[in-house]
């Protein structure tokens, strides 16, 4: 039987936020060109997407009272 786990975050002081990051880093790198179509560098572009999420968990999505994150390991 396998054991699938949660990672359960109640807040953004909770995450390991560069950790995240790291799974994300692929599909990081796919948003570039969704979210920020002019920038030609991908770290740049990258790091955009990074701090464009960060600021959606803390502003819009860990603001509302009872949300949470899960994240499958």
């Amino acid at each position: 039987m396998n054991n699938i786990l949660f990672l359960r975050f109640d807040g953004l002081e909770d995450m390991d936020f560069p950790k995240l990051m790291e799974i994300y880093r692929e599909s990081n790198t796919e948003n570039i060109s969704y979210f920020f179509p002019e920038c030609t560098d991908e770290d740049t572009g990258r790091r955009l997407v990074e701090e464009k999420f960060h600021d959606y968990l803390k502003k819009d999505f860990f603001s509302q009272p009872g949300n949470r994150y899960y994240v499958l390991t």
